[in-house]
């Protein structure tokens, strides 16, 4: 297998932890802004960006857009 394969699989999987433990959902409600703005989402989206790859960090905003409270979506709880 791929090395870049299975390391891709594997930042998926550590968003997916990253959902499950909330810590994502908490960094959100401290920051008192509306996320859904275009300028709140292309500035969390370049600093986030420079962490973790730009598929998964889509991935993971649009849990957050869509379920913004809920670390259960993952069916893992």
């Amino acid at each position: 297998m791929n090395i870049s394969l299975l390391f891709f699989a594997a930042i998926f999987v550590f968003m997916a932890s990253v959902w499950q433990t909330g810590v994502f959902q908490e960094w959100t409600a401290h920051l008192q802004m509306d996320l859904t703005s275009l300028p709140s989402i292309l500035g969390l989206s370049i600093i986030l960006s420079q962490l973790i790859s730009n598929v998964p960090l889509v991935a993971l905003y649009l849990l957050w857009y869509r379920f913004p409270s809920s670390p259960s979506v993952f069916g893992c709880r």
